[in-house]
């Protein structure tokens, strides 16, 4: 045998991806291929952000490196190293907070994301961002001593609540649970972020312009500025180029999903949205919503069958509209029959209409819930209500035509049969 037809059963053996897609419609495989264009996008940006955890490990050996050669056998004067730790600290706080405040406003979001009811942290994130916090603090505290400026004791004092406000997000971290806030408005972080700006920038100007720094060595300001920098470097390694990383892990498993268990269309469909997009409104209620309106549907089909037989009532030769003979046994029998069962429907429509009006009232409570964390919600929230409002009209009309259809047949019992009469109330 030649080493081509060898080769050639090889590759009949081999999977390929159109026996893969044979067993997925075309919807799925469109979201499978938007997955994989996600998943490339998200490694090529993670590429050229260059955060990687190799770069992060490199520059902080830099850093560590430079700072012992410096400090080192050395006279060290601290005022000096804490007065550029705090500038140095500060700037990179008001550029941050300016991009991220940017970001914020400049985003378009038309829904109300509650994605942060399930997130999770990263506990060492947060732990290396309040003792750098803290640092800054106790910083502006001690340098405070020595200035006696408003803006320097206040900004020390700010640092501090936010530290400790940082040590209960790690309590809630560790325990796994729930994030429970959400981003505020965009108007209100801007006014925030202007006020801590302005605080920030007058503390670096007072810094500047005070007599802390005069005399002061360059290895003494570059020492203060490289343990700023380390800080900030440790904050990104430990943010877990995780954030990136584990979105991405979450969409690789999520195809795998989709492949090899053969999701079907409309859940990975709704799975892909919420992993790409975030959770909505109607996310949070899927699972009451979907109990709602199975149950506007077993009532509904309920009074179909009723429906039906009335008519097959209505059009057999035993019974026609109330008239002045009573129909013979065999008629009768069958408006009893019908009578009886109809009244059972109408017991089983009110043990659903029970359950269904007890978890209505506690997707009300939710909703409402949801539009106080986030006022962006009230149009998701109008427009789930007025679904159910426009199913349950639809069993609202059914009921009534019940109702009619069952009086017609109890008075015509009662005008036939007089000895034997029936008073059920619907």
């Amino acid at each position: 045998m030649s080493d081509t037809t060898q080769n050639e059963g090889a590759k009949k053996n081999e999977p390929t991806n159109d026996l893969i897609s044979s067993s997925m419609t075309s919807e799925t495989e469109a979201i499978v291929r938007l997955l994989t264009e996600e998943i490339r996008d998200r490694h090529e940006k993670a590429k050229l952000e260059g955060w990687t955890p190799w770069v992060l490990a490199a520059s902080l050996v830099s850093i560590a490196s430079i700072l012992l050669e410096d400090l080192w056998g050395t006279t060290v004067h601290w005022e000096f190293i804490k007065a550029s730790f705090l500038i140095t600290s500060l700037a990179l706080f008001v550029v941050l907070d300016f991009r991220s405040t940017l970001n914020s406003i400049t985003e378009r979001k038309n829904r109300a994301n509650f994605s942060f009811l399930h997130a999770s942290g990263s506990p060492m994130q947060a732990i290396v961002r309040i003792c750098w916090i803290s640092g800054i603090g106790f910083t502006a505290l001690e340098l405070n001593c020595d200035l006696h400026s408003f803006f320097v004791g206040a900004l020390g004092w700010i640092f501090i609540a936010i530290a400790f406000s940082g040590i209960l997000s790690v309590l809630v971290l560790i325990s796994r649970l729930p994030l429970p806030f959400t981003a505020p408005q965009p108007l209100a972080l801007a006014i925030m972020t202007f006020i801590m700006s302005t605080i920030c920038i007058t503390t670096i100007v007072k810094l500047w312009s005070s007599s802390l720094l005069v005399g002061s060595k360059m290895e003494d300001v570059r020492a203060g500025s490289l343990v700023a920098l380390g800080a900030y470097a440790l904050c990104i390694l430990a943010r877990g180029h995780n954030s990136q990383s584990s979105k991405k892990d979450e969409l690789i498993e999520l195809r795998q999903e989709i492949v090899l268990e053969n999701l079907p269309c409309g859940e990975a469909l709704h799975r892909t949205r919420i992993a790409l997009r975030g959770m909505f409104l109607s996310d949070l209620v899927a699972q009451d919503m979907a109990f709602l309106m199975k149950n506007i549907s077993d009532v509904r089909m309920t009074y179909a069958q009723s429906f039906s037989m009335i008519a097959v009532l209505r059009n057999s030769a035993e019974f026609n509209t109330p008239n002045k003979e009573a129909p013979a046994a065999l008629g009768k029998l069958a408006l009893a029959n019908t009578l009886d069962v109809l009244k059972m429907y109408n017991e089983n429509t009110k043990e659903i209409s029970k359950l269904y009006f007890k978890r209505l009232k506690s997707v009300k409570l939710r909703l409402d819930l949801a539009v106080r964390l986030a006022k962006s919600a009230e149009a998701d929230k109008h427009k789930l209500l007025s679904e159910i409002t426009h199913a349950q009209a639809l069993a609202d009309a059914d009921f009534e035509k019940f109702v009619s259809e069952y009086e017609a047949l109890q008075n015509a019992w009662n005008t036939w049969y007089s000895s034997e009469p029936r008073n059920y109330v619907l």
